[in-house]
């Protein structure tokens, strides 16, 4: 029994039809899944092995401390607010701009209150948590305001040419309402109100977002949609002024230099893994059985001759063919993320990995065009009438199917 396992099927496969092109899709299904199966555990012994690494572990420290820095940077903007005190959580874009949209509500409130408008036919109760926009109390206005002009040395977020910090973003509110500005904004500009500076929602405006956003009140959607589109881009552009500022930029290039070294060593990581799965699922079973099947093709008696001479392929076509092999199972790092410790996701995909100069190519970018690749030869075995692969034509092979019978025509 042993012999026959191991014993090469060439009398049998040179009699044979070639291989269906779901027969060969299955066989290559049954391969992938152990693969990825292999695959997953071995990366898990990998990566125990990289996170002992010490450079790993000082670009690994790097990325930390400098996330750390920038985290309690950016809160000090008040562009940005964590969730807890760590400063590890932040609240997302959208949240700032509700936020900021429930404090001017409760703005609008008070000044509708005082000045005996009745625009408001209750007090935003829903709202109260957030406190009332201020110049110190509303975060964009603070940024402008206040933290810009104590961190503006040599204009190093903004140059504000002479600017009024508050005009400045009254301006930006300006331009990004197009035709509405003086429908939904106001500005106070009286230098002895407290509150001079602060660009705020119009009151009636104010109480039609309240009613949308907790009374199901449609008419207050196209309010609330537009202002918060402009809440959202005027917090993004101000994060980039910090980004982008050159007091930050050092601090960023560290943080990017790790990062992207970090991730090289986890990409390497994920190749040599899949490279040693490949050994070991497909390579050792293509050894052992012959005729180039692997177990998925062993167990629907497909086997690999050559397509000139019906014999046995010779060892550099093998070879060959293992290359081409190995790169499409490439892909399997695209199951890589679900393990624990990347917790889906794909950053290190995206990070610089074959370099030219400025030119670079990240792994993901290469993984998606092995898959495309392997579409088109895919295909082709659909319509070829000899059911070859682009990849049969070049190595001049063909897999064939014991169990079907040597056709002149077709095969």
């Amino acid at each position: 029994m042993k012999y026959k396992l191991f014993k090469s099927k060439i009398d049998i496969l040179r009699n044979s039809g070639s291989a269906s092109w779901n027969k060969r899709l299955l066989a290559t299904l049954i391969d992938f899944l152990i693969m990825v199966l292999v695959t997953l555990s071995l990366f898990n012994l990998t990566y125990l092995i990289i996170d002992k690494n010490n450079n790993y572990n000082a670009y690994k420290n790097t990325v930390t401390n400098e996330i750390t820095y920038y985290n309690k940077l950016i809160n000090e903007t008040h562009l940005v607010e964590f969730t807890d005190d760590s400063l590890t959580n932040r609240k997302d874009t959208d949240t700032m701009a509700l936020e900021t949209i429930s404090k001017q509500i409760n703005f609008a409130y008070k000044l509708d209150l005082n000045s005996g408008g009745k625009n408001f036919s209750s007090e935003p109760i829903s709202t109260l948590k957030f406190g009332e926009s201020s110049l110190t109390n509303d975060n964009l206005t603070y940024f402008y305001g206040t933290y810009l002009i104590k961190h503006n040395e040599n204009n190093d977020l903004l140059n504000l040419d002479n600017m009024n910090p508050y005009i400045y973003l009254n301006n930006l509110i300006k331009k990004n309402s197009n035709t509405n500005y003086d429908r939904y904004f106001a500005f106070i500009d009286d230098p002895n109100d407290a509150n001079y500076g602060l660009t705020y929602i119009k009151p009636y405006v104010a109480n039609e977002i309240y009613k949308y956003l907790f009374s199901d009140y449609e008419n207050g959607k196209s309010y609330f949609n537009d202002i918060n589109n402009i809440y959202c881009y005027l917090f993004e552009i101000s994060e980039k002024l910090v980004l982008d500022s050159a007091s930050y930029k050092v601090h960023y290039a560290n943080y990017n230099k790790a990062l992207i070294s970090q991730g090289d060593i986890i990409n390497l990581g994920m190749i040599l893994t899949i490279l040693v799965s490949y050994l070991l699922v497909i390579v050792t079973p293509k050894l052992l059985f012959k005729d180039d099947a692997t177990i998925g093709r062993k167990v629907l008696g497909l086997g690999l001759i050559d397509s000139k001479n019906l014999d046995n392929v010779k060892w550099y076509t093998l070879l060959t063919r293992s290359v081409f092999g190995f790169l499409a199972y490439l892909v399997t790092a695209f199951a890589i993320p679900i393990l624990p410790m990347f917790n889906f996701s794909y950053t290190t995909f995206s990070f610089p990995f074959i370099y030219n100069g400025p030119t670079y190519f990240n792994l993901g970018v290469i993984l998606l065009v092995i898959i495309v690749i392997n579409l088109i030869s895919s295909v082709f075995s659909l319509f070829s009438k000899k059911k070859v692969t682009l990849l049969d034509i070049i190595t001049r092979t063909k897999l064939v199917d014991e169990q079907e019978e040597f056709d002149e025509n077709n095969d």
